[in-house]
């Protein structure tokens, strides 16, 4: 018997995903919150996911599920000594969303977009800078 709790163990360690693999049967009275910590001792690169899994048991999915981004009503807040700053999450690619804003606001031709890499850093400034000069959006 202790021998298939440790197979139980050793599973929901090596498991891609260890919420799918039933925990042995004598810990499956512990609390939620019991089980967050106990989630964290066994897989601690899992925690993300474990609070969440918690939060959206415990409160509700919707305190877990990010809101629908309004970049119009962003735009509409923002101002020339106000410019919106995305802070992007993985798999985030928002830029389709803002050339159709720039295109809406016929600022398609002082649209300058740029990725960021290693040694990029002087070309990035030189685009904000003309962008402060001339009024060009600028997406880096």
């Amino acid at each position: 018997m202790n021998e298939n709790k440790d197979r139980v163990w050793q599973r929901i360690i090596e498991e891609d995903d260890p919420f799918i693999v039933p925990i042995p049967e004598d810990y499956r009275n512990i609390t939620p919150f019991q089980s967050l910590l106990m989630y964290n001792v066994l897989r601690p690169a899992k925690l993300i996911f474990s609070i969440k899994k918690f939060i959206t048991q415990q409160l509700a999915p919707e305190f877990t599920e990010s809101p629908v981004f309004d970049l119009q009503g962003s735009y509409e807040d923002s101002d020339c000594t106000m410019p919106i700053i995305f802070i992007l999450s993985p798999g985030a690619v928002p830029i389709q969303y803002i050339i159709g804003l720039a295109k809406s606001k016929e600022m398609i031709d002082r649209f300058n977009y740029m990725s960021l890499g290693q040694g990029q850093e002087q070309a990035a400034l030189e685009r904000i800078i003309s962008g402060r000069r001339n009024g060009d959006w600028v997406c880096l």
